[in-house]
């Protein structure tokens, strides 16, 4: 496992990188102040990194396995779901290489041939172009698809944020999801008032794990107490969010996403938001981490 680290910064802003573990970030930090989860030093598990890219797809298929285009296909099933579902993709579980490194950017490739047992069947290059600018951070997904025939595609990203100083989300959508007991998706409700943040609060227990639908593409994190404040500004692209809010944990998820949780089983459904990608189109979208001082300050 190479653990090589790429730090960028500028104007105040430091992020680091592990192009080696997952593509993942293991660090974003203003004048010291953690805006995402730390990553411990000795953490070799990138599911306790601060950032890691979702792709070719998000979330949970069920039990792994899928048909397109008239074929089967069987995925590996992660422990992290107890064995009984694929999850998150192909990205975080491989190394990036790194194909640009400056002061304040840097873009990372991961090219994935579809030829490996119980892999993600379809060949793609992934880039993550990572940017420092005066008030925060861009991150593009670029996800193409270089092999023969038609393929699903998604895209997203998994940030994890500090749970302390009173810490406030607030966005808005026009559905979620429920889940069943499998954590899969059961039916799309409106949002109900315990999981309405239309207006910024307080997270709440019972921790929440959904996806949202119709995501307006904007959120805001504040930690009032710290005087510091995120606005995520995605593009269109990313019309659904994942919002993971584990009770008694210091941290929680909040994932701008292309699609629903098991959309490549659920195609028939208006707003999955899965893409196809004929071969040599791509997938792209941008995330941006934009930080300002809170108004509570």
């Amino acid at each position: 496992m190479d653990r090589t680290e790429i730090v960028l910064r500028k104007a105040g802003l430091e992020l680091v990188l592990a192009p080696g573990i997952g593509g993942a970030i293991t660090g974003f930090r203003q004048d010291g102040f953690v805006l995402m989860r730390e990553t411990a030093p000795d953490a070799g598990d990138v599911r306790l990194f601060s950032c890691y890219p979702l792709v070719p797809f998000s979330n949970r298929i069920a039990g792994g396995r899928f048909r397109f285009a008239g074929r089967s296909y069987s995925l590996w099933r992660d422990p992290l779901t107890g064995g009984r579902h694929a999850i998150h993709g192909e990205g975080w579980r491989n190394a990036w290489d790194v194909a640009e490194a400056g002061e304040g950017s840097a873009r990372l490739t991961l090219d994935h041939g579809g030829t490996e047992p119980e892999s993600w069947p379809f060949p793609f290059r992934a880039e993550q172009h990572f940017a420092l600018t005066g008030n925060g951070l861009a991150v593009t997904l670029v996800l193409t698809n270089t092999g023969a025939s038609a393929a699903p595609a998604g895209i997203g990203l998994h940030p994890y944020f500090p749970r302390h100083d009173k810490v406030t989300l607030g966005f808005r959508a026009e559905a979620v999801w429920r889940n069943g007991a499998d954590h899969l998706p059961s039916e799309a409700i409106a949002v109900p008032r315990e999981w309405d943040f239309s207006s910024p609060r307080l997270l709440a227990e019972p921790g929440l794990d959904n996806c949202f639908a119709g995501w307006s593409g904007t959120a805001e994190i504040a930690w009032p107490t710290a005087g510091r404040r995120f606005r995520i500004d995605a593009d269109r692209c990313f019309g659904h969010a994942v919002v993971y809010t584990p009770p008694g944990r210091e941290y929680f998820a909040f994932e701008p996403v292309s699609h629903m949780n098991d959309a490549i089983n659920r195609m028939e459904l208006p707003d999955h938001g899965l893409v196809i990608l004929e071969p040599g189109d791509s997938l792209r979208g941008t995330a941006r981490f934009l930080v300002a001082a809170s108004s509570a300050a």
